[in-house]
C-alpha cells in the first residue's frame, strides 16, 4: 500500500468544523472554540470571540498536506507521543445533522524544526510546524480585538455624548447623525447636511475600533475601578435592523482610557490615539458641497424671491435644451417658456457643481433676522433631481452677496435639512426665524449673481 500523502484531516470539509478543543500539554494550557450564531467563540476558559484571522490559521494548520511516515521509521516516530505535546478534537456536522469527531496528536518537531509529527486515525504523518504554531496560540492572542460586532455598511445612526479634553481643551461630545440613503444629517447639537463621503469614512473606522488589551473579564466588574461609572464619553450605533451597540469610554489617568460595551461585562484598553479619531470635533465632518449632485442628475431649478418664481427646466434626455419661465408675485400662471442660451446654462450648473462653502456663521435670531427677515435680498431655492436621485430635492434660502475679509465675493444661504417639499414662498417674516430644517447660516463662494438668469 502505498503511504499516504494528503490532508491532515482525509474527507473532513473546513466548512462543517463545529468545535474544536486542544490540550496543550506542554504548556499546561486547555483552550476550546465553539461555532455559534454569531461566529466562533472561545467558550474555556473564558467565554469571548474569536479574531477572524485567528479561526482561518486554525483551520489552514489542520488541512495542511501531511505524508504518512515510511514504515521503518514508525517505531521510533511512535515514542515522540509518549506524552504527545498537543492533543486536538475535532468535530464536524455532516448533512443531516450528525456529529463526527477527530483526534489528532501532535509529537516532537523535526531535528531541522520545519516539520512536526502527528498521530490521527493510527496513521504517523509529518505535516509543517504551522500546526504546533497554530495551537501554540494564548488565549489572550486567540481573542477578537475588534469592539464593534457591526458592519459599517450597515449603520444608519451614530450617537455620541459626554465630554472630553482628549485634543487639549474640553468639550462637548454632542452629536447625532442620521443616514437616508446615501445622505448623512446631524441633527444635534444643531441641524446640518455631512458630507457622505467623510462620514463613511469616520464611520468605517469607529467600526472598526481595536482593544489594545483585555482589562477585566469579572461578570460584574467594578466599574469605578476603571472611570466607566461615570465615562467620559458614550458612542451608540444603530443598524438598519434596528440593532444597537454602545460603548462607554472613560480616560483613567493621563494616557489610559477604558472601553466596555453597554450589554457586556469585559473591559477593554484602549490605545488613545485611535480614541482621537472617535472624539474629535464634528464639525470636520460637516458638507462643504453647495450642492452634492452632478449636473446631469439637475432636471429643474426654482427660485423664489419677491418678484415672483423663476423656473428652469431641462427636457428628460441629458442632452436636451433648457427653457426658463418667470411667473410674477401675485399670479397664478407662468409666463412664455425661453430658450436659455447653452453656455450660460452649462456655465451656471458647473458653478453650482464646483461651489464650496467656505465658513459657517452662528444662526442666532439676530443674525437670521439680519441676513433673511423682511426687507432683505433673498430668495428661496430648490434643485429638483432625476435619474439616480429621482423625486428628491434640496432647499434652501440665498441671501445678499457680500465681500470677505480677504476681498471674496461671497454669497450667504441656509440649506434645508431633512424635509419634505414645502410651499416656495412662505411669509417672509418666517422665512428663518420659524422654519424647523435651516442647518445654519453659510457661507459660499459664487462668482455669479442668481439674478443673471432671470427673464427681463
Amino acid at each position: 500500500m502505498e503511504p499516504y500523502n494528503g490532508p491532515l484531516l482525509e474527507g473532513v470539509q473546513p466548512e462543517r468544523l463545529v468545535e474544536i478543543r486542544w490540550d496543550h500539554v506542554v504548556d499546561n494550557r486547555q483552550v476550546a472554540i465553539e461555532l455559534g450564531e454569531t461566529g466562533w467563540n472561545i467558550v474555556d476558559p473564558i467565554e469571548f470571540p474569536v479574531a477572524k484571522h485567528q479561526v482561518r490559521l486554525l483551520a489552514e494548520a489542520l488541512f495542511r498536506p501531511a505524508r504518512e511516515v515510511p514504515e521503518p521509521d514508525r517505531e521510533a516516530v511512535a515514542s515522540h507521543f509518549s506524552p504527545p505535546r498537543i492533543k486536538i478534537h475535532v468535530r464536524e456536522r455532516l448533512e443531516g445533522g450528525a456529529i463526527r469527531d477527530h483526534e489528532l496528536q501532535v509529537g516532537a518537531l523535526d531535528a531541522d524544526g520545519m516539520q512536526v509529527e502527528v498521530l490521527v486515525n493510527g496513521r504517523y504523518l509529518r505535516a509543517l510546524r504551522n500546526l504546533d504554531d497554530a495551537f501554540s496560540v494564548s488565549v489572550h492572542d486567540l481573542r477578537e480585538r475588534r469592539i464593534f460586532d457591526l458592519s459599517p455598511e450597515r449603520v444608519v445612526q451614530v450617537e455620541r455624548s459626554g465630554f472630553s479634553d482628549i485634543t487639549g481643551s474640553m468639550q462637548d461630545l454632542a452629536f447625532v447623525a442620521s443616514r437616508e440613503g446615501p445622505t448623512w444629517q446631524q441633527s444635534a447639537p444643531l441641524r446640518t447636511q455631512l458630507d457622505p463621503s467623510a462620514m463613511s469614512v469616520w464611520v468605517r473606522q469607529l467600526c472598526a475600533l481595536y482593544a489594545s488589551g483585555f482589562s477585566s473579564d469579572v461578570v460584574d466588574p467594578e466599574l469605578s475601578q476603571f472611570g466607566l461609572n461615570m465615562p467620559n464619553c458614550v458612542l451608540k450605533f444603530t443598524d438598519a435592523s434596528g440593532a444597537e451597540q454602545s460603548l462607554l469610554l472613560a480616560q483613567n489617568g493621563a494616557s489610559q482610557w477604558f472601553g466596555k460595551l453597554a450589554d457586556d461585562y469585559h473591559v477593554y484598553s484602549i490605545d488613545t490615539q485611535p480614541l482621537l479619531l472617535a472624539l474629535d470635533d464634528w464639525s470636520v465632518l460637516r458638507d462643504t458641497k453647495f450642492l452634492r449632485a452632478h449636473r446631469a442628475d439637475i432636471g429643474s431649478i426654482e427660485l423664489a424671491s419677491s418678484q415672483g418664481l423663476l423656473r428652469l427646466t431641462q427636457g428628460p434626455a441629458l442632452d436636451d435644451d433648457w427653457t426658463v419661465a418667470f411667473r410674477a408675485k401675485g399670479q397664478r400662471d407662468f409666463g412664455p417658456e425661453w430658450l436659455v442660451e447653452k453656455a450660460r446654462i452649462q456655465e451656471f450648473l458647473g458653478m453650482v457643481e464646483q461651489s464650496e462653502v467656505t465658513g459657517w456663521l452662528p444662526l442666532d435670531e439676530q443674525r437670521a433676522t439680519d441676513l433673511f427677515g423682511p426687507g432683505n435680498d433673498f430668495a428661496r431655492y430648490t434643485f429638483r433631481f432625476r435619474h439616480t436621485f429621482e423625486g428628491e430635492h434640496a432647499t434652501g434660502f440665498v441671501g445678499p452677496v457680500h465681500t470677505s475679509d480677504l476681498g471674496t465675493s461671497l454669497r450667504t444661504f441656509a440649506r434645508e435639512v431633512g424635509l419634505v417639499d414645502r410651499a416656495l414662498a412662505p411669509p417672509a417674516d418666517q422665512l428663518a426665524l420659524e422654519h424647523p430644517g435651516l442647518e445654519g447660516v453659510l457661507s459660499v463662494a459664487v462668482e455669479r449673481s442668481w439674478g443673471s438668469y432671470r427673464v427681463t
